[in-house]
């Protein structure tokens, strides 16, 4: 029987896979907002840079918020039935699995204005995982609210 350090470590590796391999998912969901801001970096067009921006960062805000829902999820089904356990390890876990998905989804962006876009829209998201994270952690009806269709796990 693994102890909390033990199911932490083991969420930490795969969770971190899981996380390269949602930054695929990330990519296509952002590729339209990118297609705009790649446009709009080809022509000049100012509005098609912001639109794009706006678009990747409200797509992949909401799908980063729905992979540190999983984790959350992932989290309560180990304690669930083990109150005894420690939970600060998973917690701690946790946390960096909410933001690995944003530290690992770096992506190349033609021309300047695509870059800073991407550059912006990252400075935004990192926070979001973080802050999305712990307020899923502390306020649950929050995580029912917007990503109530992440089913709960228990293991």
């Amino acid at each position: 029987m693994l102890t909390s350090l033990g199911v932490a470590g083991l969420l930490g590796l795969v969770g971190t896979v899981a996380a390269v391999l949602y930054t695929v998912v990330l990519a296509f969901a952002g590729a339209p907002g990118s297609a705009l801001t790649i446009l709009g970096t080809r022509y000049h067009r100012r509005g098609l840079i912001t639109a794009g921006t706006v678009l990747s960062f409200l797509v992949e805000s909401y799908l980063l918020l729905a992979f540190a829902a999983l984790v959350v999820r992932f989290v309560d089904g180990f304690l669930l039935d083990r109150p005894w356990a420690p939970a600060w390890p998973l917690w701690i876990v946790g946390w960096y699995l909410a933001t690995a998905p944003v530290l690992f989804g770096g992506r190349r962006t033609q021309g300047a204005a695509g870059r800073d876009a991407a550059d912006a829209t990252f400075a935004f998201e990192l926070p979001i995982s973080v802050l999305g994270f712990w307020v899923f952690v502390l306020w649950r009806p929050v995580l029912e609210w917007g990503w109530g269709w992440i089913p709960a796990l228990r293991f």
